[in-house]
């Protein structure tokens, strides 16, 4: 799994070894029903996840810093998808 910027400071895209699935994943709140929404709205500070084809796109808020955010979301990934 590999992670990297994007044009927007609050967002990060993150690179997965496996596909997600056919159908893109817009979650807003832990209350989404799927094991991603559950996993990665513990962590503070993300607002939003973006899944398609091989890639997750978090959005986090404001006052969030990104160095305390990676870790915990490689990993929800990794526990949802099992992929390294």
């Amino acid at each position: 799994m590999s992670f990297e910027d994007t044009p927007n400071p609050n967002a990060m895209k993150f690179t997965l070894s496996v596909k997600i699935g056919p159908k893109a994943l817009n979650l807003t709140s832990a209350n989404d029903d799927h094991p991603l929404a559950r996993r990665v709205f513990k962590i503070p500070g993300v607002r939003s996840v973006f899944a398609v084809n091989n890639f997750v796109t978090v959005t986090k808020d404001d006052s969030a810093a990104w160095g305390g955010l990676t870790h915990p979301i490689v990993e929800a990934l990794q526990e949802v998808f099992g992929a390294a």
